[in-house]
């Protein structure tokens, strides 16, 4: 598994909950041919509206909405 941030990146203000999706995340990559995951975004940003579900939103339960955008996906932590 490999997991790198993009440079600029701010994590001040993370929740433990997003470092378990990280890893899981990272996980789900790791078994499509090793695919590179980076964070481009934690607490900075602006996102897209929601669009498509996927196996990482499988992988994390019903706790967390995946949004697969064009290049990349989004992960949030939002407790029912």
């Amino acid at each position: 598994m490999h997991l790198q941030l993009k440079p600029g990146v701010r994590m001040f203000g993370i929740r433990p909950e997003m470092v378990l999706a990280a890893t899981i995340v990272t996980s789900v990559y790791s078994e499509f041919n090793n695919a590179e995951c980076v964070i481009t975004s934690i607490t900075d940003g602006q996102h897209g509206p929601k669009s498509h579900h996927s196996r990482v939103q499988a992988c994390l339960g019903d706790e967390f909405d995946v949004v697969l955008e064009k290049t990349h996906l989004h992960v949030e932590f939002d407790p029912l």
